[in-house]
């Protein structure tokens, strides 16, 4: 899980939203965030990821709209655009109407995930006493088995161009510099977990550049 910066809202629900959570008040079988306009901002804010395990939507399934504040107990915020992610089918399934006042999930929305969750390889967990975290790991279930092995995957992609980078000659440093900092960016695939297992690592060259890691988990 990664920081994501919200964009402002698109026309279309400017436009919209008191029209039809009005609508969605009265008959709630309607679904207004089903939307394009809504899915494609969406999208594009988390770099077509789940905003929530870093998985590319597309690979695992469809672009959910998560309502961070549950819209069964927060029916007003239906189309109130800082409550809307993109997630994944698993995370927006995990999490369903899931809500607490006292120890809400991380949002990666308005705080630093980095802040709450630590990366040792492919598991994520939680700092020692952090209740929110323990809760969101296990609500979002970010430890299960097909995640961590996709994680799995990239880490040992990662590694690969590692030892190949150790190896390799002059013209090919460039080359294999910027395709290990491709990992560390907002829009790859787990950036979280790869950054904090390069960081793992000391000694390894190249460094990624700061304003590469600023904000990630």
């Amino acid at each position: 899980m990664i920081r994501i910066f919200k964009s402002p809202a698109p026309e279309w629900i400017t436009r919209n939203r008191e029209r039809l959570t009005n609508d969605f008040l009265t008959d709630q079988s309607k679904s207004p965030w089903r939307h394009e306009h809504i899915k494609s901002a969406l999208t594009r804010e988390t770099h077509s990821k789940c905003a929530y395990c870093e998985s590319y939507i597309a690979a695992v399934g469809y672009v959910n709209v998560e309502h961070i504040r549950p819209k069964s107990r927060f029916p007003r915020l239906v189309l109130e655009w800082t409550n809307l992610v993109s997630a994944c089918s698993r995370c927006n399934t995990n999490k369903g109407d899931y809500y607490s006042s006292e120890y809400p999930l991380i949002d990666p929305t308005s705080e630093d995930p980095s802040r709450h969750l630590v990366f040792m390889g492919a598991a994520t967990f939680p700092y020692p006493g952090n209740r929110r975290a323990i809760d969101t790991i296990e609500v979002l279930q970010l430890n299960r088995a097909d995640l961590f092995h996709q994680r799995e995957k990239r880490i040992n992609e990662l590694l690969a161009l590692l030892h190949s980078r150790k190896h390799c000659n002059t013209e090919m440093e460039s080359v294999l510099d910027t395709a290990i900092a491709a990992h560390f960016e907002p829009a790859s695939e787990y950036s979280a977990a790869l950054l904090k297992f390069f960081n793992d690592m000391p000694g390894l060259q190249p460094k990624a550049p700061s304003e590469r890691i600023e904000g990630t988990a």
